[in-house]
């Protein structure tokens, strides 16, 4: 197998739309919090920029007004379930002790150093004040940290909740393999986490004179797939649908120019948020 097995793929940035997340705490931080709304794990996952895995290394507290405190809570990031960060980031989390002034938020997380936990966030805000917040232990993901929602208890399995790339790409090798004896060569390789209602769109160079064969490989957490091959103007040219996890599409363009092609997940199984598939484009 040639070396250019892995060679990636260019995905584009999802346009991110205004959210009004509706589940702040009301009234002032020195007060009791309720919730506007209580927010479900997809939703917490909808809401985000960026969902991620990771230990606390650092809290630091600072002053925030008369009274107020809030802690910066650093995160080393173990695992990114959604979005693009680097190895570390930072959370701000209401209230915490400084200078000897302790401030308890009802319904604020308290993170501990060494701690494992999940966070969903928004730049450096949690998604749904306190409740973007979990506790991690033995992959399975609770708010565990002072932030429990009775009303709506989460627990979330991490070897399943956000797909299982690994499974995968071990599809899409396979698949890779046999197709290079049959004289395909990879134009190129990409492995994603799709949420229903959402997409992986990836950009194309496709030369007039090949055939091109788009492949998918999911882990199986995803009930159907969908993929669409479309023009500059957002035509169709070609698509294919289907239920399992092994799905493809071919095509031979009548010009060379810049192509889209657009992978969707639907139907998910129970407690699985987003589903892993890796997508492969090849030429002959």
């Amino acid at each position: 197998m040639p070396a250019t097995h892995t060679s990636p793929l260019r995905r584009t940035a999802p346009a991110l739309a205004a959210l009004a997340l509706g589940s702040l705490a009301l009234g002032s931080w020195a007060g009791a919090t309720t919730y506007r709304s209580v927010l479900s794990a997809a939703q917490l996952d909808q809401q985000s920029t960026a969902t991620v895995r990771g230990v606390v290394t650092q809290l630091r507290p600072e002053a925030v007004g008369e009274g107020l405190v809030q802690t910066i809570v650093t995160i080393d990031v173990d695992e990114t379930y959604r979005g693009r960060v680097g190895g570390q980031i930072e959370v701000v989390a209401p209230g915490g002790e400084l200078e000897g002034r302790r401030l308890h938020i009802a319904g604020a997380p308290t993170f501990a150093l060494g701690e494992e936990v999940l966070v969903f966030t928004r730049g450096r805000t949690l998604v749904g004040f306190g409740q973007g917040a979990f506790g991690v232990e033995d992959q399975i993901a609770a708010r565990t940290l002072g932030n429990a929602v009775e009303e709506a208890p989460i627990r979330l399995d991490l070897r399943d909740a956000f797909g299982r790339p690994d499974e995968a790409e071990i599809c899409q090798h396979n698949r890779l393999d046999a197709d290079y004896n049959e004289g395909w060569a990879l134009r190129g390789a990409d492995t994603a986490r799709v949420a229903p209602g959402e997409d992986a769109t990836y950009a194309l160079t496709l030369v007039k004179g090949h055939e091109y064969r788009v492949q998918v490989c999911a882990d199986g957490a995803a009930g159907a797939l969908g993929l669409h091959l479309v023009d500059e103007e957002g035509v169709v040219l070609t698509k294919s649908n289907g239920r399992g996890r092994e799905l493809e599409l071919r095509f031979s363009p009548a010009e060379t120019g810049a192509y889209y092609v657009i992978l969707d997940v639907s139907e998910p199984a129970e407690g699985v948020l987003r589903s892993a598939a890796a997508l492969s484009v090849e030429f002959r």
